[in-house]
């Protein structure tokens, strides 16, 4: 027992174990036994040892989110942000980039990675500090101190007859090399000779019932200390009425319950209220109950086995019908009958194993082994669930929080990527828009005019066309695709002699433009990729017209049908249109014959004259008509189609030329020249903000590993 206050080590054993060293014994010698029964007790608490792993790995886990964080957070900050040192321009050209990167990051999204930075360092902190904690209850003078100090090995709290324990004791490990306790409100480390003082019922320095001691005990002279096991020593449940401010300070932590009761009584009304108390907060709290002072039953060898059996049948009954925390046969594993005094003294033995000294507490009773042998398996089955529980209790919820947080922040990154992309398209079409507009303008004007000329000339386009014409319906469909697909023809090759040229020029005109301003804000090297780039575009590009006359006059339909010019039907629609006026001379029976002489002499001629050519001229005139409507109505269209073909190499051309100078700097600010740098930024941004949002992916992934592996494997098992 090494204390601070430097007692002379057989001083200090005799206080601690009832005397563990014999007068006038080497003290070095009785430290190196301490040290080997460590050693042989190192292998043990497997089960343990899960949790150390679980919380390092959760750990490593969160420690990589805050690192995440971080790097988002300076992204944020520099490339995100339109006030990078660098960056230059005039009022109006600042608040354009300044409303741009707010809308790729909101302040709202910037807040939210901020307050998931501080919940991660909170999160990291309660994990340091995360132990298994159990709890010990039950009626004064049952041995609950006697049983926290059998398990450590050690008697560390007081313990004896009567009322000792007058307020919460919780014992804990420490790295460092010496024994000490806080009492509450202060973080002075006291002697651990206190505790006898500060802990007892017996002393007149008591704390009050509802304080709480914390005693720290060296972790390299306790195992079970050093697998961050916390062991809550408790006054008697009979000893306050207030249980319930009992739990809400010192139990909802808790994972694992023991519920000490005395062998030589039954399970008392005190202590069932406590734990339905306990059952009412807590879902299904683990609780044990251990039956001690059963050394008590060596004088009772006849009754032993019926008491033994009420007690089991009455802890199994509490358990699984009044509590519901377990089945019955879990309830069956989680009671036992031992004798904590006994089980002390063994480990007090084993501890001074090898010194010459005499049993710490005298002769044991009869059928010692089988209780201590019950109080180990106690122990193995109280280290797995302990485990089980912790891991459960004090990890899940990081683990969900955690991939709650990686979750958030792969949405917020998808956010600013998918942003920073589509303003970055924004920006590079502005770039593209302003470039070109006086160039397509013209080509539309350009392309628009001719085809309008060539529209009132289709006349004689029409009359080029010399095919042999029958007015019968068969020769009338192929005579009406022939001649469309002249007309296409004809259009097609006459704008391409009218513009193409004109086109191709404004297009090496173009390119030449934008290859002379990106080639001043690089290197030579770069100059001779771009102009790689620009010289297919000035050697081979050519337009493409294309008018389709078959689907434009698809509903064209011809009327070649005789029809005389002074039939009574159209000189009525011409004296319909004519205004009335009165008779003002009769005619005469000579006047009327010439006038019908004549008119039968002219429909003779009209019928004479009704020839194949006469049809062929008026097929032609209405498909002339018909079609000049029609091809009015695409001028715009093909037009803008010529334009867009422009367009298109020049954007093309407009993206390859940004690749090569995306990371060269403007010497100049003019409009132009700060709409390449944001182009430039939004690429980097786009790429960063996709490399931070799959990582977030990555360590959602990570978080569902292990919450698939620690959290659901341990709740089916």
């Amino acid at each position: 027992f090494q204390a601070m206050s430097g007692t002379p080590l057989r001083q200090q054993m005799s206080f601690a174990g009832g005397g563990a060293t014999a007068p006038g014994s080497d003290p070095r010698a009785g430290a190196s036994a301490e040290v080997a029964a460590f050693r042989r007790k190192s292998t043990q608490h497997a089960s343990l040892k899960q949790f150390r792993q679980v919380k390092e790995e959760i750990n490593q886990v969160y420690a990589q989110i805050s690192a995440y964080i971080d790097e988002c957070l300076e992204f944020f900050n520099s490339d995100c942000s339109a006030n990078t040192p660098g960056a230059i321009g005039d009022a109006a050209s600042v608040k354009v980039e300044e409303a741009c990167f707010s809308r790729i990051l909101t302040p709202a999204a910037v807040q939210s990675v901020t307050d998931f930075r501080a919940k991660v360092r909170g999160i990291r902190e309660v994990i340091s500090r995360n132990q298994m904690k159990c709890a010990f209850f039950g009626r004064t003078s049952n041995g609950k101190s006697t049983v926290i100090n059998a398990m450590l090995g050690r008697k560390v709290l007081p313990s004896g007859i009567g009322h000792t324990t007058n307020c919460f004791l919780q014992v804990e490990g420490t790295s460092k090399q010496s024994a000490y306790l806080q009492t509450p409100n202060s973080s002075e480390e006291q002697p651990i000779e206190s505790v006898s003082q500060l802990g007892s019922a017996l002393s007149n320095e008591k704390m009050d019932c509802e304080s709480l001691v914390r005693v720290f005990w060296p972790k390299q002279l306790c195992s079970l200390l050093r697998e961050d096991v916390v062991l809550l020593d408790s006054p008697g449940v009979d000893v306050s009425p207030d249980l319930d401010t009992w739990i809400d300070q010192f139990c909802m932590d808790a994972d694992v319950f023991i519920l000490v009761c005395n062998s030589e009584s039954t399970l008392m009304n005190t202590e069932k209220k406590f734990f339905h108390k306990v059952g009412s907060k807590l879902s299904k709290p683990n609780v044990f109950v251990l039956n001690n002072r059963w050394d008590c039953s060596d004088g009772e060898l006849d009754s032993a086995e019926l008491v033994r059996k009420q007690h089991m049948d009455k802890s199994v009954s509490f358990l699984a019908d009044e509590l519901k925390s377990c089945t019955r046969s879990e309830a069956e594993s989680r009671v036992y009958f031992v004798s904590a005094k006994e089980a002390l003294v063994n480990r007090l033995k084993e501890t001074n194993q090898g010194l010459e000294s005499p049993s710490p507490a005298g002769s044991l009773a009869d059928g010692w082994q089988s209780r201590y042998f019950d109080f180990k398996n106690f122990e193995r089955e109280f280290e797995l669930i302990l485990s089980e529980s912790a891991i459960r209790t004090k990890f899940a919820a990081h683990a969900e929080q955690g991939r709650h947080i990686a979750g958030q922040m792969f949405s917020i990154l998808e956010a600013v990527y998918e942003g920073s992309v589509e303003e970055k398209d924004s920006a590079v079409a502005a770039s593209t828009e302003r470039d070109i507009r006086q160039t397509l303008e013209g080509i539309e004007r350009k392309v628009a005019g001719t085809l309008s000329e060539e529209i009132r000339r289709l006349v004689e386009i029409v009359d080029d066309f010399d095919r042999p014409f029958h007015p019968d319906s068969m020769s009338l469909v192929v005579y009406k695709k022939e001649l469309n697909e002249h007309v296409e023809r004809t259009l097609g090759l006459r704008l391409t002699e009218n513009c193409a040229r004109q086109l191709a020029k404004e297009v090496r005109r173009g390119l030449t433009a934008m290859q002379d301003r990106y080639t001043a804000l690089v290197g030579q090297e770069t100059r001779q990729r771009m102009q790689a780039h620009v010289q297919p575009g000035l050697a081979h590009w050519e337009p493409a017209f294309h008018i389709d006359c078959r689907n434009i006059c698809a509903d064209f339909r011809e009327d070649i049908e005789f029809r005389f010019s002074l039939s009574p039907t159209a000189l009525l629609a011409r004296l319909q249109g004519r205004k009335p006026h009165e008779s003002q001379q009769a005619t005469g029976w000579r006047v009327l014959a010439v006038c019908g002489a004549v008119y039968g002499g002219l429909y003779l001629y009209e019928r004479l004259t009704w020839t194949g050519r006469a049809r062929e001229r008026l097929f032609k005139r209405q498909y002339v008509d018909y079609a000049t409507a029609k091809l009015r109505l695409i001028v715009d269209l093909t037009s803008s189609n010529a334009s867009h073909q422009v367009r298109q190499e020049l954007v093309m051309c407009q993206k390859k030329l940004l690749h090569e100078v995306e990371s060269e700097e403007a010497s100049k600010m003019s409009e132009a020249e700060r709409l390449e740098r944001l182009i430039r930024r939004l690429e980097e941004v786009c790429s960063t903000a996709k490399r931070l949002k799959n990582q977030a992916a990555f360590l959602d992934k990570t978080l569902a590993n292990f919450h698939q592996t620690h959290i659901l494997q341990d709740r089916q098992e």
